[in-house]
């Protein structure tokens, strides 16, 4: 996962706008219902692409069209796009080109992706497995997962393909014991500014204004500035590696401990969140 961190300037710089356009601290909370974790789906085009197909049936498509490779892997005759994590290209003499994508929902680790072209020439071999990197060669690949053979462009002509942005709560905490606090993000490459965070009763969540998303190091704590009751509120979520510390927030100077819940384990009302 990318890390990102406004930093005390970055913050001020955007506490300075928000000010300019308008703003009175913890003012403002959502209010039309929604569901912050549909996924968003975007319909692509291809027109340049690598193509492997399974014994089962399955393709395997990897976009061409952009700098870094979009795999694609199709589900009941739809082409869906993955989050390409880490890219690993080989030495021009033999063309390889591994693609390592993060975990596939479903599945527990992330899938290898291999392709060997022929230099200057058209794709000559593809493999897929999973949790072996970008390092291994595709035979190792093809040891550990399956050889998929290579098949025209034309066969995945017509089909439609789409890229699904998946959303997640990364962070769900109590405060006093009854207010809940969500934190939703999308699952893959995102940014401070995709973050939103939900306030009230478990049944009743309210987007509220996140104004500051700072991570520090390159673990997986997190301090959160947002609009709480008309004041500024800090969520610190600490990690240390990856085991949770001792959550907190902090109003007006004064810093309270919360209670931090499994954020795998919520499951929202269908109508919990209000949305801006």
């Amino acid at each position: 996962m990318k890390q990102y961190g406004l930093g005390y300037g970055g913050w001020m710089r955007f506490v300075a706008w928000v000010c300019v356009a308008g703003c009175t601290w913890g003012s403002v909370a959502g209010e039309t219902p929604c569901d912050p974790l549909e996924p968003v789906v975007t319909q692509d085009v291809l027109d340049r692409a690598h193509v492997g197909e399974a014994a089962d049936g399955t393709l395997y498509v990897m976009d061409l069209g952009t700098s870094a490779g979009t795999l694609y892997v199709s589900d009941a005759g739809v082409l869906v796009g993955h989050w390409v994590e880490e890219v690993g290209v080989g030495g021009a003499s033999d063309g390889t080109t591994t693609i390592q994508t993060t975990s596939m929902v479903g599945y527990a680790e992330p899938e290898s992706f291999v392709v060997v072209r022929e230099e200057g020439g058209p794709t000559a071999r593809m493999a897929t497995a999973f949790g072996l990197g970008t390092g291994p060669s595709l035979d190792d690949v093809a040891a550990a997962g399956k050889l998929l053979t290579v098949v025209p462009f034309g066969v995945i002509a017509g089909m439609p393909a789409e890229t699904r942005e998946i959303f997640v709560v990364e962070y769900h905490a109590v405060i006093d014991g009854d207010e809940h606090v969500v934190v939703v993000r999308p699952r893959d490459g995102w940014d401070p500014r995709e973050l939103r965070l939900f306030l009230g009763p478990a049944d009743e969540l309210a987007e509220r204004e996140v104004y500051e998303v700072d991570r520090p190091g390159v673990g997986r704590s997190v301090r959160i500035g947002f609009g709480y009751h008309h004041r500024d509120g800090l969520l610190h979520f600490p990690y240390a590696g990856d085991v949770p510390g001792q959550a907190t927030l902090t109003v007006g100077g004064t810093t309270d401990d919360v209670e931090w819940l499994d954020a795998a384990s919520f499951e929202p009302a269908a109508d919990a969140f209000l949305c801006f």
